[in-house]
């Protein structure tokens, strides 16, 4: 992308509004917003504009599918999260790393929406075309909330087609996605393992459906414990970053949920079951009321079968067979 320097470009209310015009021209909003910070970028000279949004545990993260970047995100994110206490403190922060792996300035201007927090940061800022300073600054923080506004509800709408309305986790729509990666890659591990909480509709009925709710949340935040989609990493500096197990949950049904993972053993997700299914069985309300709960399940895995099918097929079987147990254990008549 170019900018016709030759014309009157000094107008910093220009930037915002040709970044949302850009952000707003067609139908991906992705390509929208990562079109809106490269005229951005280009406008100031810069080498790289990356957005970061702040997680749950106070981390600022790259949405790199939106950001403009040719050096990297490395040292970008090292410095912002070093400096993160800094920042939260200020309207923008410059830094000034001393060429540090060509990178000779960064400004870092946190930006809000009523959802989440956020960083803009431009790296070697040149001032070619238009000067980055505080009347230029002050339009893009009301700007960019706009654009990122806008993101946030598309990605909304999209995760509500393949999110569980009550627990957050991946729906059955999502499973199925998967089973058809699973099935295109025949040679990789895969285990599947079937729950399904014990004694839900009697819950329902007798209690109360809120009651019934509380139950499924529970259990689907216990099976997060045991079987989390990422698992935290430290370097040396402090600095976190978010790898992917390769394990991930699913609620398929009303009280069914569903893992499927491609790193772990058959062996380890058993025992990670059982353990789950413990801290069911000791929940509190099931506990003060005297309510026998529990988590049934069953496990297969492709060092027995084959397609997706089979192993769904064959760990449904285990879970039935422990279903049956528990009722006859506990002397319970078994609903139709």
């Amino acid at each position: 992308m170019s900018v016709d320097k030759n014309n009157n470009y000094n107008d910093p209310y220009f930037v915002g509004y040709y970044a949302m015009v850009n952000a707003f021209n067609g139908t991906n909003i992705r390509i929208g917003v990562k079109r809106s910070l490269n005229f951005i970028k280009v406008f100031f000279g810069a080498m790289d504009v990356i957005l970061y949004q702040l997680d749950e545990h106070g981390n600022y993260i790259p949405l790199k599918d939106v950001s403009d970047v040719k050096n990297g995100f490395d040292i970008n994110s090292q410095l912002l999260n070093i400096s993160k206490d800094l920042l939260r403190k200020k309207e923008f922060l410059l830094l000034e790393p001393q060429n540090h792996k060509g990178i000779t300035n960064i400004y870092y201007l946190p930006v809000s929406t009523h959802e989440h927090s956020y960083v803009l940061s431009f790296t070697n800022v040149h001032n070619e075309v238009c000067s980055l300073d505080q009347n230029s600054l002050y339009v893009l923080t009301q700007s960019i909330p706009i654009i990122l506004e806008r993101l946030e509800q598309f990605e909304k709408i999209q995760r509500s087609a393949y999110e569980d309305g009550l627990t957050g986790l991946y729906n059955r729509q999502k499973y199925k996605e998967k089973v058809g990666e699973i099935d295109r890659d025949l040679e990789s591990p895969c285990v599947i393992a079937i729950f399904d909480l014990f004694r839900l509709k009697f819950i329902n009925d007798n209690y109360s459906h809120q009651l019934g709710d509380q139950y499924i949340l529970d259990a689907a935040n216990i099976l997060k414990k045991y079987f989390p989609e990422h698992i935290a990493s430290y370097d040396k500096n402090g600095n976190v970053k978010y790898i992917p197990t390769g394990t991930t949950v699913y609620r398929i049904g009303g009280d069914e949920f569903l893992i499927i993972s491609k790193t772990e053993t058959e062996d380890l997700v058993n025992a990670k079951a059982q353990l789950a299914a413990e801290d069911v069985r000791k929940l509190s309300f099931a506990v003060q009321e005297n309510i026998p709960v529990g988590l049934n399940y069953g496990i297969s895995s492709r060092v027995a079968y084959e397609k997706s099918e089979e192993i769904f097929e064959a760990a449904d079987k285990a879970l039935q067979n422990d279903k049956r147990e528990m009722y006859q254990a506990l002397g319970l008549e078994r609903r139709k």
